[in-house]
């Protein structure tokens, strides 16, 4: 399935891509090539954004944008969202920037944006996770006011080896078999990693926030536990996440089953949200698929002050 779903976005992809090079005179690129990790310049903000001073919101993997741009024509009538004291931001007075390493996606997340005439809030970019953010780090004007990881690719589901004497456990495990297209481990192909972590701490603003997202509860647990070691501080949820067990309408993973079987910490309580913490046009993909099939989805937000989780 995972496959197929793939090949189907990919194919869905190329055609767009093809569609808007040729609307807009891009000379043709290979796009066949496995390796398209591009190595671009940072970007000159002002050229990208008609204000660099304003508020900016990051998307960090953000596939074909989809989040990025309903954030965009968010109204604040749109906007409006249980877990307001969470996050407060005014989306329309925002900046708002996509990254990703699919040319693919990104040329049509982009040529959403120019059609939506967006051109000077959004932009989108092919880089890589961490590029994005040192290139933030080194040279953006404004206040970065929000941070998004969301649903990254998993890595292979792991089986916990660690002895009792490990002062690291959730971090030494073995790979069983699994979906071959993953990354092998947390270690090895992740997108969320202690570095990335670290550097979207030392981006955000004093008041800024990350915001964690994924469909498989091991994986969520894993980026907040590593986000607070790095200096993150998870915050108290307004609709949190009483108890799983009792969740009898949402359908358990497979994954999740192992993860529960073996032990590992779940998503629940104080810290993890029960209800979007997004307006509903900000949504990714993902997270509205997991809704309508019966799937959860763990939900965290954390903030730049504060070392304790």
């Amino acid at each position: 399935r995972f496959s197929i779903r793939q090949r189907k976005q990919q194919t869905f992809l190329k055609s767009a891509l093809k569609h808007w090079e040729s609307r807009n005179h891009v000379p043709n690129i290979e796009t066949n090539n496995k390796d398209q990790s591009i190595q671009l310049k940072a970007p000159k903000w002002n050229e990208v954004f008609v204000d660099p001073t304003l508020p900016l919101v990051v998307d960090i993997g953000c596939g074909m944008g989809i989040s990025i741009l309903g954030l965009a024509i968010s109204s604040n009538k749109d906007a409006k969202i249980d877990n307001e004291s969470i996050i407060n931001l005014d989306w329309q007075n925002c900046n708002l920037l996509g990254a990703d390493l699919s040319q693919l996606a990104i040329n049509y997340a982009s040529s959403i944006s120019y059609r939506w005439k967006l051109k000077g809030r959004v932009h989108f970019e092919v880089t890589s996770a961490e590029e994005v953010l040192e290139n933030i780090i080194r040279s953006y004007p404004g206040p970065v006011k929000l941070i998004m990881t969301q649903f990254p690719t998993p890595f292979s589901f792991q089986m916990d080896i660690a002895n009792e004497d490990d002062t690291n456990d959730a971090l030494h495990s073995v790979v069983i078999q699994g979906n071959k297209q993953l990354p092998k481990s947390l270690y090895s192909g992740f997108m969320v990693t202690e570095n990335l972590l670290d550097l979207a701490l030392r981006a955000i603003d004093s008041s800024g926030k990350l915001l964690l997202q994924s469909n498989c509860e091991d994986v969520a647990v894993l980026m907040k536990n590593i986000a607070c070691e790095v200096g993150f501080k998870a915050m108290n949820q307004d609709f949190c996440v009483t108890n799983l067990n009792d969740r009898k309408s949402v359908l358990i993973p497979k994954r999740t089953e192992k993860w529960i079987a073996m032990g590992g910490e779940r998503a629940e309580g104080i810290y993890w949200s029960s209800k979007p913490l997004l307006p509903v046009l900000g949504s990714t993909e993902t997270e509205l698929a997991c809704i309508m099939r019966g799937r959860p989805v763990h939900r965290c937000m954390l903030e730049a002050n504060g070392t304790d989780n």
